[in-house]
C-alpha cells in the first residue's frame, strides 16, 4: 500500500516554533470573550513586561534548542499532560465512534460485543497498517497518535498511564 499508515511520517514538516510575540498576541487574543477591558489591559501589560525579560529570552532559546533537535518539540509535553490527567475518562475523553452497522434495539452486552468487535478490526488494521494516512486541506497528519489508541491503560497510584 502506498499511503500505508505510517509510510509519511518522515516526509513530515518539523512543528514551528512561533515566535514568542506571537504567542503572547494569540494568548491575549484568546482573553478577549472571557476578561473585562481593564483585566485585559492589566495581563497586557504584564505579557509585556515578561516578554523583554531575561527570563523570557532564557525560554525561547531553551525552546528553540529543543527545536532544533526534535521534529516535534511540544510531543513529550503534550504526552506528559496526556498521560499524567488522572481525571476520570467518562466525562474528560469521550472519544468513541460508533458503527452504523450496530444495532441500537440490541442488549447491553450485544452492543458492547460488537464495539469490541470493530475496535479489535481497527486494531488489526493499525497493526497491519493499512489505515490511509489522514489529510486535511492536502496537508498529512502525524499518524503517531493512531498507533498509540490501543497502548495504555489506567494503573492505579502510577504517576501516568502506560
Amino acid at each position: 500500500m502506498n499511503n500505508s499508515t505510517f509510510s509519511q511520517q518522515n516526509s513530515l514538516p518539523n512543528l514551528p516554533l512561533p515566535e514568542l510575540d506571537d504567542t503572547i498576541n494569540k494568548y491575549l487574543k484568546s482573553l478577549v470573550p472571557i476578561v473585562s477591558g481593564e483585566e485585559l489591559k492589566t495581563i497586557g501589560s504584564l505579557a509585556k513586561q515578561f516578554s523583554e525579560s531575561e527570563e523570557a529570552k532564557k525560554l525561547q532559546n531553551f525552546l528553540k534548542a529543543k527545536s532544533s533537535s526534535s521534529k516535534n518539540w511540544l510531543e513529550d509535553w503534550w504526552y506528559d499532560a496526556y498521560t499524567t490527567n488522572r481525571d476520570t475518562l467518562l466525562t474528560q475523553n469521550m472519544g468513541a465512534i460508533i458503527p452504523k452497522s450496530i444495532n441500537s434495539n440490541s442488549s447491553q452486552v450485544e452492543i458492547a460485543a460488537q464495539l469490541i468487535h470493530h475496535m479489535m478490526q481497527y486494531w488489526s488494521l493499525v497493526r497491519q497498517e493499512k489505515i490511509e494516512v489522514t489529510k486535511s486541506r492536502g496537508t498529512n497528519w502525524d499518524m503517531y497518535q493512531v498507533y498509540n489508541l490501543f497502548n495504555s491503560c489506567r494503573v492505579p497510584a502510577m504517576p501516568r498511564f502506560h
